[in-house]
């Protein structure tokens, strides 16, 4: 018998009651979040993170590789990592719309977005992960990876307009930003289409704009 298998399951249990708490907090309200409210969703998401990651540190010495379970293998525990970190960075880009942040910082949180979720999939692709993940959810990444990379260009197109409309310059890589994120967001629309329940194909023009 091993304590440490206790352990680490009720400190996986812990992160999962964090992120429900994170997860049903932005579920039961869907439109109106202040930062207040952001803030508290983002704090759970934080501390499901520190816990996945606590985990994944310590259970390889304190449990034979044998004994871990799937869901505290390394691999696994990345994974939630990961969404906890997309879940908290999610927040960030909110709050920093709240704020009327510059649309070239909106780029960088969200260009940081699109990489998580390209990371995510590749996770979601590797036992035992793969196994647990079903195929709308894995077609959702990569989706949203191509959706937050059409929405960093499309900010940086609102960045350069800036420029245009004081000063008339810029205008080339206005047209440029344009017609790379209207190619992306085409790529996301692929993706969309098979994602099931994650995702609504008619909301993402209303979405990324």
């Amino acid at each position: 018998y091993n304590i440490y298998f206790e352990y680490y399951n009720c400190l996986y249990l812990l992160a999962q009651m964090h992120f429900l708490i994170a997860h049903n907090l932005e579920k039961d309200n869907p439109t109106e979040r202040g930062e207040e409210l952001l803030k508290e969703i983002t704090k759970h998401y934080r501390h499901a993170l520190a816990i996945f990651e606590a985990i994944k540190a310590e259970i390889p010495e304190k449990v034979q590789p044998q004994e871990i379970p799937n869901d505290l293998s390394q691999n696994y525990l990345s994974y939630c990592s990961v969404l906890c970190t997309i879940s908290g960075q999610l927040n960030l880009i909110e709050v920093a719309e709240i704020r009327k942040t510059s649309p070239e910082l909106i780029s960088k949180l969200a260009n940081g977005v699109s990489g998580l979720y390209g990371e995510a999939y590749n996770i979601a692709n590797e036992a035992p992960a793969s196994k647990y993940v079903d195929g709308d959810f894995k077609n959702f990444l990569l989706f949203s990876k191509y959706f937050f990379i059409a929405k960093m260009f499309f900010k940086l197109r609102d960045n350069k307009q800036k420029f245009f409309n004081e000063k008339g310059t810029e205008f080339g890589a206005i047209i440029v930003y344009q017609e790379t994120a209207a190619n992306k967001l085409l790529e996301a629309k692929k993706y969309a289409a098979k994602c099931g329940k994650f995702a609504n194909p008619e909301e993402i023009e209303k979405q990324i704009q």
